[in-house]
């Protein structure tokens, strides 16, 4: 344990960034994901309620009275 902590503070400044780094990435990738399934989200969302105007049989239906 003794090396271990000379080590870390010998090179504290390299882990803080290191780990900064690290998690900043894990933050990116989850991000641009949950991005990428929202932008898809309100693409189909756009797209079925474009759906539903057209569509006057679809829209006597319950789930077409829930679009509006």
């Amino acid at each position: 344990m003794g090396a271990l902590s000379k080590f870390l503070g010998a090179h504290i400044i390299m882990v803080v960034v290191v780990v900064v780094v690290m998690v900043v990435v894990v933050f990116v990738v989850v991000g641009r994901r949950r991005m990428v399934v929202l932008a898809t989200d309100l693409v189909r969302d756009r797209d079925e309620t474009r759906r539903v105007e057209g569509n006057e049989e679809l829209r006597k239906t319950s789930w077409g009275k829930n679009r509006g």
